[in-house]
């Protein structure tokens, strides 16, 4: 593979589908990494050694954990 974009363009089968990507780089290549990540469709990037300790307030396969469940009231004054 020559890019990231061949990687996961040889990926398609699973595009959508993968939650977590471990990523293992910094700065400015860090983040084209993660946005690639995201546009292919990965809802959590993280630091190679974190993929299985997600933050409490992780949106699992992007959706909040228990938002299905509450009825919310905005209250604008």
């Amino acid at each position: 593979m020559k890019s990231v974009d061949d990687a996961l363009h040889a990926a398609t089968a699973v595009e959508r589908q993968v939650s977590t990507v471990g990523l293992a780089a910094c700065g400015e290549h860090a983040r084209e990494l993660a946005l690639a990540l995201a546009r292919w469709g990965a809802t959590r990037v993280c630091p190679i050694g974190q993929m299985q300790d997600p933050p409490l307030a992780w949106r699992h396969d992007g959706r909040p954990a228990l938002a299905e469940l509450v009825t919310w009231t905005d209250w604008e004054h």
